[in-house]
């Protein structure tokens, strides 16, 4: 178990890392390819990366796991990933990580309401709403000083209502101990199935000039391969390894990938009420996501120090 714990660790930090990029390779593929071009070249790939790392049939496993598969292939993959790439578009792929780290506060809810997971107190509300003004002032500032749109502060914030979904769901899963390689899979084909409609619907084109450019086709294996096909298992063995609520907490890491890769790699600008803005999301965070830890590790001590006297 213990063992289980560390290699779980070590793939979130992994999985973070690489999701921290992904968000700045969206916004450089952005400028050849419309977002259902990406989703679709993206998660192609992905499938059958996946299917050549594990060719093994998923067999049918009744309707409940796979109407959870189908949820989760909304939800994490082509809801998600659609709006994400379209809220690329608004704001620089810095601030878009920023907002959906709230995904922690999300998960934490629908961990409460599905999972009946009852350790929601009152300072995940605190921290919410501090970080909700933080999520506001990124957007006002954004609008005249960076050229981030209010719209794309909403399909961030979409976004990560929609993940925490997704690994609640994952977590659901999970408990039916299937073989994680092929459930990974499964969601993954559910979601290409998706979006194979939606790629043609919104005028899609293969067009492969443009894979002639070798820093697109580095993307795009990077999104599909890396980020996709490999992360999305490594996501799903943390869930099942450190909890959905746990897991969650990686994502607070996200943003700072990606402001880091963004300022160096891409030039995005911050300014001092932006800065403010992050400040305020990662205090609400943690506040909300920590503080009740602390609180109870402090009545412990307390309680053992009792008993020694």
């Amino acid at each position: 178990m213990k063992s289980k714990k560390v290699i779980g660790i070590t793939f979130l930090v992994f999985t973070i890392i690489v999701w921290g990029i992904t968000f700045l390779a969206t916004k450089a593929l952005l400028v050849d390819f419309k977002p259902m071009e990406i989703m679709f070249f993206r998660f192609g790939l992905s499938f059958v990366g996946m299917f050549l790392l594990y060719p093994k049939i998923f067999k049918w496993q009744g309707w409940k796991v796979e109407l959870l598969c189908l949820l989760a292939s909304i939800a994490g993959i082509t809801a998600y990933q659609s709006l994400e790439n379209v809220a690329i578009l608004y704001a620089n792929g810095s601030f878009v990580s920023i907002i959906i780290s709230t995904a922690s506060f999300f998960t934490a809810i629908f961990s409460r309401i599905i999972l009946k997971n009852k350790g929601i107190r009152i300072n995940y509300y605190i921290g919410f709403v501090i970080s909700l003004v933080g999520i506001i002032l990124i957007s006002l500032n954004g609008t005249e000083k960076l050229n981030i749109k209010p719209l794309g502060v909403f399909i961030s914030i979409v976004c990560a209502v929609l993940w925490g979904l997704y690994s609640v769901l994952v977590d659901l899963i999970g408990k039916y101990e299937l073989n994680l390689v092929q459930t990974t899979r499964r969601i993954m084909l559910d979601a290409f199935i998706l979006i194979v409609p939606l790629f043609f619907i919104t005028g899609g084109k293969f067009e492969i000039a443009r894979f002639a450019k070798i820093e697109n086709v580095v993307w795009i294996v990077f999104l599909g391969v890396l980020a996709s096909a490999i992360c999305f298992y490594t996501w799903n063995y943390c869930v099942s390894a450190l909890g959905t609520v746990t897991t969650s907490y990686g994502v607070l890491v996200q943003p700072i990938v990606t402001i880091v890769v963004g300022a160096i790699w891409f030039e995005e600008k911050f300014t001092w009420v932006s800065c403010i803005g992050v400040l305020l999301i990662l205090i609400g965070l943690y506040i909300a996501l920590f503080i009740k830890k602390k609180i109870k590790e402090v009545n412990e001590c307390e309680l053992e120090v009792t008993k020694n006297d």
